[in-house]
């Protein structure tokens, strides 16, 4: 089916993303949490709920604080972050290829 396809591609990307992350937050030790889909994916998948397309990630604002910085610092322009304080009209913390 062509929207399974679609749909497995959305989540290697966010692997991608989650690779990231996880990477980034190790070396710097920074301290985070899956939540939501990504959590209940990850025990009762082993992966992904079939049809989740996001990535469900909490920090600390201390934290946050943190990452953010060693994001602007260390990232390879590969993704960018958007957040509600800098983008117009967004809502969520997104990290964005």
């Amino acid at each position: 089916m062509e929207s399974d396809k679609n749909i497995r591609a959305v989540q290697m990307k966010i692997l991608e993303i989650m690779k990231y992350i996880d990477s980034l937050c190790r070396k710097h030790s920074i301290t985070y949490f899956i939540m939501g889909g990504t959590a209940l994916g990850a025990i009762r998948h082993g992966g992904f709920i079939p049809w989740d397309d996001d990535l469900d990630i909490f920090m600390t604002p201390s934290e946050y604080a943190k990452f953010k910085d060693v994001f602007e610092k260390e990232n390879s322009d590969k993704f960018i972050l958007q957040e509600w304080r800098t983008t117009e009209k967004y809502l969520e913390y997104t990290l964005y290829l």
